[in-house]
């Protein structure tokens, strides 16, 4: 399940992150795992709820444990602990970069922080898909927004044809039969081909023209 939540994970692009920077805080220590071929640095973050679950919280695309401190100490607020980590070769990690070894790096994480927390109950939550960035979401939200004005805009196009749009096309729709001419008028392939297999009567007048519906 980990190894999944980070398999299309964008890595932060914050790597070689000057390690003076890295320092604790009110509310949080820093802390830092041995793993083969990197040290893993992150911070642990105090939890409002003693007996709550610990978070073990992985980045996406453009983050890093330093743009990750005000989502952290909100989601402490529910948790006894929010743990998280940068990246091997990201951020103030080191080490070099590549999926297996991240795969790898968040089974190991998620073994320590179970083994180090009396709650035995850790929740991991990653970003399991590209443009995770704030700006790749407010995008998102335009193009969602976008797409669906334009989806319920063709629904009330279809409802005015199907009402006020096209005569008779309500009392069709109701009773289930449309006049012959009706029917040629706005449906002239398949009357041809209800004619042609029998299951329709052409009765227009030979050499008269079907009358448009208004």
């Amino acid at each position: 399940m980990i190894a999944a939540l980070l398999l299309a994970a964008n890595v932060a692009v914050a790597s070689g992150a000057p390690l003076a920077h890295w320092t604790g805080a009110p509310g949080r220590k820093c802390v830092e795992y041995l793993a083969p071929g990197a040290i893993l640095r992150g911070y642990s973050y105090v939890g409002k709820v003693e007996r709550g679950p610990v978070l073990l919280l992985f980045g996406g695309e453009n983050q890093n444990i330093e743009t990750l401190d005000t989502a952290a100490r909100g989601f402490a607020r529910n948790a006894s602990r929010v743990v998280v980590y940068d990246y091997r070769g990201s951020g103030f990690s080191t080490g070099v970069a590549n999926w297996d070894d991240f795969r790898a790096d968040a089974v190991k994480l998620y073994d320590a922080t179970l083994a180090g927390s009396s709650v035995k109950r850790v929740v991991v939550l990653g970003c399991c898909y590209a443009g995770t960035g704030i700006a790749d979401m407010q995008w998102a939200q335009v193009i969602h927004g976008v797409i669906g004005v334009l989806f319920i805009a063709a629904i009330f196009a279809h409802i005015y044809i199907g009402t006020l749009g096209m005569e008779g096309a309500f009392e069709a729709m109701g009773e289930g039969e449309v006049d012959l001419n009706w029917a040629k008028e706005h449906h002239r392939l398949w009357v041809e081909q209800e004619i042609a297999n029998g299951r329709a009567a052409d009765v227009t007048p030979r050499g008269a023209a079907a009358t448009p519906a208004e």
